[in-house]
Parts: structure tokens; C-alpha cells; sequence
């Protein structure tokens, strides 16, 4: 029987094809990397949903001034990470820094300038309304940078959630307005 058996090598390669993107802060068991080619960022101006924390809206320059929008509107850097051990890659919207930043902020603001160069972890801390920030001690494994275009990524994370108008779903809730 050994005689009859044949072996075989498996020559399959695999290659993944980007089909969704997800917009949000990194998980907190997870560690991360951001891309260091600042074409892998934006600044962006994101509402941020009430109710459903991890659901972010962009909103269109020229919707920035509307007078039931203007007033949710924060400003952040979303910035391309890859996440250890999934390797999932997301967008993370940094929130940028204004006068009296809150410590959480500050936090997420380390935690990108040191996941640039290292595999970090930020976790939520309920006691210090705050996050812990920590570096992966011995994790020598290189991100994979994707070919795609940051535009891809946009898309995929923002699918049917830019307020270009003022009839857009999320404007007509804020306008108090039933569907």
C-alpha cells in the first residue's frame, strides 16, 4: 500500500481580497500597527453615533456648516492599522487634539505615535476613565501593508454612512424628523 501512495505537494497560493473595512478604535485585546505612509491617513470631520458608540458618519465639507450637524462634528485623523493576531486592517479615527483635550484623547494620541513603530495594545481602564497603553515586548513580526488605495479602504468603512445633505438619514434624526 505505501508503494501505491503518492505524494503531493499543495501548490495553492491564496491572496485576500479586501471586502470590507471597518471604522472604529482598535479592539482592546488586540495589538496594532499604523501605517507609516502618511498616504494611509486623513483628517476627517466624523460624527459619531449616540447610541451605537462604534458607528461613525463623515460628513462632506460643505455639510460641516449645516446648524444640526456643525454641532456634533469632531475632527480626527483616520489612520490605516492592521491588528495582531488577526491581521484585520481598519480604519482608526485618532481624535485630533483641541484646547482641553480630554485624557482619553491624549491616550489614543500616544498610542498611534508608538503603534507607528510598535505593536501596541490600549485597552480601556472603567476605574481611570482612561486607556492603558502598552507595547508588545517581543512581537518582531512586520506588518503586510496592503497595494490598496486608502480610497478603498474609505469606501468600504463608509458605505452608506456620508452625510452629503441634509435629507441623509442620520440629519433627518437630528432634524427631529420621522422616516
Amino acid at each position: 500500500m505505501d508503494k501505491l501512495r503518492v505524494e503531493s505537494k499543495i501548490t495553492v497560493e491564496r491572496r485576500n481580497i479586501l471586502s470590507s473595512c471597518r471604522c472604529s478604535k482598535p479592539d482592546g485585546n488586540l495589538y496594532f500597527r499604523s501605517c507609516p505612509d502618511v498616504n494611509m491617513r486623513l483628517t476627517a470631520s466624523l460624527i459619531r453615533h449616540k447610541q451605537e458608540r462604534d458607528l461613525y458618519y463623515f460628513v462632506t465639507p460643505q455639510m460641516r456648516s449645516h446648524p444640526h450637524v456643525e454641532r456634533h462634528i469632531r475632527f480626527y485623523t483616520l489612520v490605516l492599522i492592521q491588528t495582531w493576531p488577526i491581521g484585520e486592517y481598519q480604519l482608526w479615527p485618532v481624535p485630533i487634539l483641541g484646547d482641553k483635550p480630554m485624557p482619553s484623547d491624549k491616550s489614543q494620541n500616544i498610542a498611534f505615535e508608538h503603534s507607528l513603530r510598535f505593536w501596541t495594545q490600549m485597552a480601556w481602564d472603567a476605574g481611570l476613565r482612561d486607556f492603558n497603553v502598552e507595547i508588545a515586548e517581543k512581537n518582531k513580526i512586520d506588518p503586510v501593508w496592503p497595494e490598496e488605495p486608502f480610497t478603498a479602504f474609505l469606501r468600504l468603512a463608509f458605505a452608506g454612512k456620508i452625510i452629503d445633505n441634509d435629507n441623509h438619514e442620520y440629519v433627518r434624526q437630528l432634524r427631529g424628523i420621522a422616516s
